[in-house]
């Protein structure tokens, strides 16, 4: 329409002008000058207000870019921390929970292995004590038997032969029951065996009293002071995490809303700059056309004047025409693009 306009312009210019109502100072002349001071006068604020568009379009670019780099780096913070809480703070937590129950269980468990062991040393000391007084009589059983006042007594009772006897001819054993055959072994054995089982005992009772000082030196009760500390900066830590990340939280809602808030912001004054720059061009557009008032669709030289105006008529049915088939299909609007240029 732009291109139609502008060839009719140049005809126009070539064309003469014959007829006295379009003078200069003509009244349609007048009132067309009067519209186009008006509209340039009227661009002039628009151009100023284009000016300040984008100025406040610029500006809102800015701030937008501003709170969207906020944002971003609010949230991966958040994230930081957010992750940190679930991946370590909520754990370590309940890992603390868990090694409490266990640490209990524990120093009750080495409690009472200290009292066994405690029982077990008290009760080696006592056999010891009772083994020592088995083999104290087994000396003494032993110096009797060795005693050359019992030789006669203990040839009858073991049925050996002692040479300590000053010559004198042993008595014989005469008969003696079965029960008595192995006498003289049980004999050595009551007088043999309460050594060796007092050394064992010995050796018992001083195992005893190591395991205790070792029991007592691993001190499973100190675990109790010691996991305590470890609950309490545990707690500490976690406390710390949370409110970072509850901040964090916080601070991430904030600037989303404030996000949102430029975003809202820069699509208006987006929208606003796009119509100040259509007010200026459609007042641009019509300054540029008032600036060339000759027509050349309305005919002076008719002799019916009610027929001057019959090809503005059409030209503006053919405007409606146009209007009416912009959505049309691809091909359609291909076709009245070259029926406008032929024309």
């Amino acid at each position: 329409m732009a291109m139609q306009q502008q060839s009719q312009h140049n005809q126009r210019q070539d064309k003469p002008n014959d007829n006295d109502c379009m003078g200069k100072n003509a009244p349609t002349n007048k009132s067309i000058k009067s519209m186009k001071d008006t509209y340039c006068s009227t661009l002039e604020g628009l151009l100023g207000d284009l000016s300040q568009a984008e100025e406040t379009f610029s500006g809102l670019q800015t701030s937008y870019e501003q709170k969207k780099c906020v944002f971003v780096k609010t949230e991966k913070n958040y994230r930081v921390f957010r992750n940190l809480e679930l991946g370590v703070g909520i754990e370590l937590l309940q890992a603390n929970e868990e090694i409490k129950k266990n640490t209990t269980t524990y120093v009750t468990d080495n409690t009472n292995l200290a009292k066994a062991l405690t029982n077990v040393r008290d009760a080696a000391n006592a056999a010891r004590k009772k083994f020592g007084e088995l083999l104290e009589y087994a000396n003494k059983l032993n110096a009797c038997s060795n005693d050359c006042c019992n030789a006669t007594q203990m040839h009858i009772l073991t049925g050996r032969k002692y040479e300590n006897c000053e010559g004198k001819k042993s008595p014989e054993p005469g008969h003696r029951p079965a029960d008595c055959e192995d006498a003289g072994e049980i004999f050595d054995r009551l007088v043999s065996v309460p050594e060796s089982l007092y050394k064992d005992m010995c050796v018992i009772y001083n195992s005893s009293y190591e395991i205790v000082g070792i029991q007592t030196f691993s001190n499973i009760a100190g675990l109790t002071t010691l996991q305590g500390n470890v609950y309490t900066n545990s707690q500490a830590f976690e406390g710390w995490v949370k409110d970072r990340m509850t901040n964090g939280g916080t601070s991430v809602t904030t600037a989303q809303t404030d996000l949102t808030a430029a975003i809202k912001a820069l699509t208006t004054a987006g929208y606003v700059l796009y119509n100040k720059r259509v007010e200026v061009d459609a007042v641009n557009g019509t300054k540029d056309y008032l600036c060339c008032t000759e027509c050349d669709c309305i005919k002076h030289d008719c002799e019916d004047d009610s027929d001057r105006l019959k090809e503005c008529k059409c030209e503006i049915c053919d405007i409606c025409t146009e209007v009416t088939q912009i959505y049309c299909r691809e091909e359609e609007q291909h076709h009245h693009m070259e029926h406008a240029r032929a024309r």
